[in-house]
């Protein structure tokens, strides 16, 4: 069942309310434009923000009009911060949470009615953001802390603001919100513990693991050489039985550690280039492709941004997929592309094995899926090629039919990654 957060649901409801707002107060607008330009307007034609401060007191005397006292009305019953600014960025109202929260005097407008509460951290970073965004007039939309002054803590909230443009394009207002997610950022801080700690024991254990099946094989092997003709045949079939378990347990443990290492290489500082690490997953996969007589097309590839090991490792599991599940009817052909979107790559495997159902095409990326069970392997090499993607923010899907192929797409970047905001690199440390 898919979960709406909660942020997102009271966002939709606090755009709906401010687009019915707009409409009002476009309407009123239209309804005195053609009298005169009110006070309020000459003012900050012509005195800048100095006027735009006289205005506020001069609206504040004569009262709001009836569509700004209706908004705030709507305003009041939000249960997020909702707040508002003029088209160069002075903020110039909030609403009933707001006071509420900080406790602030109700005569504190523009930059520092919000910045004593904001986190030192967070300062400069949120007030280059929405100076950008009024100059940009795009959305603004950050990540930030704001000091509770009940628990004596800070609070993760996400700011958001729309520009709203009269009918010739000109930002009339600003219309913004502030939603808590405090509690949505600590389930992620949680996850993302839980996770490290589940990815140390992995490797951990993983690296623990080989001593042991070394020596199950070894002495296994030992066994037979020296003890052999000592043995009865099913003796000898027992002894098969344990080097066949040792092995097939060290080959799981070894994808299980690849999987675990996905995020311990750093970012590329350059582009790798993907035909070099085509070749080398070839190289590595020789032995398979000859036996079979597999056929490969390739396509000139582009430079990406990937760590040349994560590189190798997507182009040998799919191709290795492609070769292990191929049809029982002729040799395996496959078809490797690449096309450019934007700043992305979109690279193509494509085969013409068995196929698979249309229900299993999430599935098999999970970890240790495997559908076919008279197939080996561990049902890890998918799932590397999943991690490994979403390392870089890209994404892996696969169309096919039974029977007819499969084509795995995957995207990867072809420029540097962007940095992560600070206030993700907050969260993560």
């Amino acid at each position: 069942m898919l979960t709406i957060p909660l942020w997102l649901v009271l966002a939709s409801m606090a755009a709906a309310i401010v687009a019915a707002c707009i409409a009002i107060d476009r309407a009123a607008r239209l309804a005195v434009a053609r009298r005169a330009l009110s006070l309020r307007d000459v003012c900050a034609r012509e005195e800048g923000r100095a006027g735009e401060a006289e205005g506020v007191l001069a609206e504040r005397d004569h009262g709001p009009s009836e569509s700004e006292a209706r908004f705030r009305q709507l305003a009041d019953a939000m249960p997020q911060i909702v707040w508002t600014a003029r088209p160069h960025g002075y903020f110039d109202y909030y609403n009933e949470r707001w006071y509420e929260f900080t406790g602030f005097a109700r005569d504190r407008f523009g930059d520092e009615s919000w910045q004593p509460i904001l986190h030192p951290d967070d300062l400069s970073r949120c007030r280059e953001s929405w100076h950008a965004a009024v100059t940009s007039r795009e959305p603004f939309n950050i990540e930030y802390r704001f000091w509770d002054r009940r628990e004596l803590r800070w609070r993760w909230f996400v700011g958001r603001a729309l520009p709203v443009r009269d009918d010739h394009g000109r930002i009339i207002k600003w219309f913004g919100t502030c939603t808590d997610i405090d509690d949505q950022k600590r389930v992620e801080d949680e996850l993302r513990s839980a996770n490290y700690d589940l990815e140390q024991f992995a490797f951990s254990a993983s690296h623990d693991l080989q001593e042991p099946l070394r020596s199950v094989k070894i002495y296994s092997e030992l066994l037979i050489r020296r003890y052999g003709d000592r043995l009865d045949g099913q003796a000898r079939e027992f002894v098969g039985y344990m080097r066949s378990g040792a092995t097939r347990m060290e080959t799981l443990v070894r994808d299980l550690l690849a999987y675990t290492e996905v995020n311990r290489l750093e970012r590329p500082a350059e582009a790798v280039d993907l035909n070099k690490a085509l070749q080398t997953a070839l190289a590595n996969l020789a032995p398979a492709v000859q036996e079979t007589g597999a056929q490969i097309e390739i396509q000139t590839l582009p430079s990406v941004r990937l760590h040349e090991t994560h590189a190798v490792q997507l182009f040998q599991n799919l191709i290795s997929n492609a070769i292990k599940y191929r049809s029982p009817q002729g040799q395996p052909l496959l078809r490797i592309t690449a096309e450019r979107q934007k700043d992305y790559c979109i690279v193509s495997v494509c085969d013409n094995g068995i196929g698979i159902e249309p229900e299993y095409k999430e599935r098999i990326f999970g970890v240790f899926k495997r559908l076919h069970r008279n197939y080996s392997g561990t049902g890890i090499g998918l799932a590397i090629c999943q991690r490994v993607v979403a390392r870089y923010g890209g994404r892996i899907w696969v169309e096919s039919s039974p029977g007819k192929g499969a084509t795995f797409f995957l995207t990867v970047p072809e420029r540097a990654p962007r940095a992560h905001s600070a206030a993700a690199e907050s969260s993560a440390g």
